[in-house]
């Protein structure tokens, strides 16, 4: 059973999979900045995945302030779970400043805040929330010599009011580019295409990144969005990318699987700037030994 990020590690690295996934090799020595942003990302997943699942986007539609007031005690409570303590940890208050301070009062330099207000007028006129941590598993993709199993859960899936559209978002706190896709760098979005096709089959598909990374413009909201129609995905950004055959994609993750299936956990072939990117097995990668 593989997760997107289990994906992404084989479509990067077989290697790279090999340690993480196969042998779990944890880092002794872990860059601590990265886990304390990664540790804020899931506490914002679950504060609005609490919110969503306490009626919070349809009382979002009459109400901002009644919003943001759910939304700010739903964020105490999992600090409270943490043991996060930002009124008297000066250092825990900066660093959840944008998403923390005025969000009680729905005050419009809150990260938050400018996230629900732009739901408010951008998607909730037009879709309803359907469902808040939508899970699957046993989405198969197979061949004759592979089979595949993924799992996940996708943050928030929409239905337009004539429930023939599916919008479906994942909040994102750090920076990263639905155009990785295009590229094979990213598995997300194609792995809940799979599952959304299974839910909800014949409806039009949509999926966009939600973005909470910071107040400047293009930060917060959705950017860019993945559109599927007639097995063909097309990226809507700024860049215009040629529409992609869903099937190439999908050949290409079986191909990759099928390293795992036949042992070869070899070294990336692939950019090592873009593969290698925080890979935490760097000390222990042989990318750089000489081949004589």
């Amino acid at each position: 059973m593989l997760s997107s990020g289990k994906m992404d590690n084989l479509l990067k690295c077989p290697m790279k999979y090999w340690f993480a996934n196969k042998l779990k090799l944890k880092n002794i020595e872990p860059n601590l900045e990265l886990e304390k942003k990664g540790k804020r990302g899931t506490i914002m997943h679950e504060a609005l995945e609490k919110f969503g699942n306490e009626n919070g986007f349809g009382i979002l539609k009459k109400n901002l302030k009644s919003a943001c007031k759910l939304l700010s005690s739903k964020l105490d409570e999992i600090f409270k779970k943490e043991n996060i303590n930002v009124d008297e940890n000066l250092l825990e208050k900066e660093f959840y400043r944008i998403y923390r301070e005025g969000l009680e009062t729905a005050n419009k330099h809150n990260l938050l805040v400018k996230l629900l207000q732009w739901n408010k007028k951008e998607i909730l006129n037009n879709f309803n929330v359907h469902k808040c941590e939508e899970r699957f598993e046993d989405v198969k993709l197979k061949n004759e010599n592979v089979t595949i199993k993924f799992n996940g859960i996708i943050d928030k899936v929409l239905l337009n009011k004539g429930k023939t559209k599916i919008l479906a978002t994942d909040y994102k706190t750090c920076e990263l580019t639905i155009s990785d896709i295009s590229n094979n760098w990213s598995s997300q979005f194609i792995i809940y295409l799979l599952a959304l096709k299974n839910i909800f089959p014949n409806k039009k598909i949509k999926l966009s990144y939600e973005r909470i990374r910071s107040l400047k413009k293009d930060a917060f909201g959705i950017k860019d969005a993945l559109e599927f129609n007639d097995n063909q995905l097309i990226i809507k950004n700024k860049y215009n990318f040629k529409p992609l055959n869903l099937d190439d994609i999908l050949d290409k993750y079986l191909a990759r699987a099928q390293t795992v299936i036949d042992g070869n956990f070899h070294i990336t072939e692939r950019d090592t700037k873009k593969a290698c990117q925080y890979c935490e097995f760097d000390k222990i990668c042989r990318k750089d030994c000489v081949v004589t």
